[in-house]
């Protein structure tokens, strides 16, 4: 009808996370609201577990407890926005909390995403179309947890927290350190293990801290870095006599997009060269992906390359920064959902899908290094 205006649908939102609860083996959790933010449902392996129906958006912080089968107990809470309880997340949007773990964040226009922060690019992706992601990373603290034995461990940029606490009783004391407030503060509610501490710092500047570790640990942080030997130095001063950095970052040969954030991305050559400025020992191996992680990996890269064919002057190298970064972030996300639909068997990836090895490092998704001792100057 002329002159009519159009109804706006309002889409439920969904988030998939595999959570944690208690003490218990992970769970796969899934939190919907919609539509018009009315409707809660919960459901935690295919079983709902709390449904709730309210006439108007909420105002107020709900809470409710609940039990799966046969297991402990379990606290669902809803924070409105401007909630006091959202704990600097989003002072705009509500969120959702499972025993203390932020797992849904939602704007009052129903759009979805991870509780912590929008994804970026920066940082590491959760969720069904990052599981690639996911495995990579914990693979890193798959060979950390070789180390760490009864020794005192720095994470320097620890991001969500989720390596980190997984090396909390093999190690004597694990300290992770971000220098994003919000990051922490979900680390500080989701985990409050005696040996696990997390901390607000900027980890690429000289620590006054006189507090010194066995081992330092720095996954996916040095590719971001303007001064990598200032940075490099800066986790030499946190470490005790003897004690070893464990670094990856990606291999130059093999990424498969640009990533605006990164600054400089490294050849195993390049990163023997830089770290070998600094410390005494260095040992470089590679983090190689299975037939199912190289297929992944194959189809990202054509996805992406058929989306910059859009841009084939580069213009994108003329935008400013922000704006680059927020269209690098929407690629992902569409490269990502487009392999997802055309393979899904190949984003069922885990962490057993990457291995160590000192081969061809040429071919290595990430670079692997071990240091120790300190160069003099």
């Amino acid at each position: 009808m002329s002159g009519s205006t159009p109804v706006r649908r309002e889409q439920p939102a969904t988030l998939s996370y595999r959570l944690r609860l208690g003490a218990s083996e992970p769970h796969e959790v899934e939190v919907r609201f919609g539509p018009a933010l009315r409707v809660l449902t919960v459901k935690i392996d295919g079983q709902q577990v709390y449904r709730h129906w309210d006439r108007a958006p909420w105002a107020s912080r709900r809470s409710r407890d609940f039990k799966l089968p046969g297991r402990e107990a379990h606290t669902l809470v809803v924070d409105p926005p401007g909630g006091r309880n959202t704990r600097g997340l989003d002072a705009r949007s509500y969120v959702v909390w499972l025993d203390g773990q932020p797992v849904l964040r939602v704007g009052r226009d129903g759009a979805a995403g991870g509780a912590s922060t929008d994804f970026t690019g920066e940082r590491p992706g959760r969720g069904a179309l990052f599981a690639y992601d996911e495995a990579r990373h914990a693979a890193a603290y798959r060979l950390a947890r070789r180390l760490v034995g009864g020794r005192r461990v720095l994470d320097a940029g620890c991001g969500d927290g989720y390596g980190t606490a997984s090396l909390a009783g093999l190690a004597k004391l694990v300290v992770g350190v971000d220098s994003s407030a919000a990051a922490i503060a979900g680390c500080r509610m989701r985990w409050r293990e005696p040996d696990l501490r997390f901390e607000v710092g900027d980890v690429a500047r000289p620590s006054i801290s006189t507090e010194r570790f066995d081992v330092v640990l720095a996954f996916q942080i040095l590719e971001h870095m303007q001064d990598p030997v200032a940075f490099l130095r800066a986790l030499q001063h946190r470490l005790l006599p003897g004690g070893l950095l464990l670094l990856t970052t990606p291999n130059r040969l093999t990424s498969a997009t640009e990533n605006p954030y990164h600054v400089r991305e490294y050849t195993a050559a390049e990163l023997r060269a830089l770290l070998g400025a600094v410390f005494d020992e260095v040992a470089v191996t590679g983090l190689f992906g299975s037939a199912r992680v190289m297929e992944f990996e194959a189809r990202r890269a054509r996805a992406a390359r058929r989306i910059l064919r859009l841009d084939p002057l580069r213009l994108r190298r003329l935008l400013p920064a922000t704006v680059e970064r927020a269209a690098f972030a929407r690629l992902a996300l569409a490269v990502r959902g487009q392999v997802a639909a055309a393979a899904p068997e190949v984003t069922g990836i885990g962490e057993q899908d990457f291995v160590e090895a000192a081969g061809d490092l040429d071919a290595a998704i990430d670079l692997v290094a071990q240091c120790c001792g300190k160069k003099a100057v």
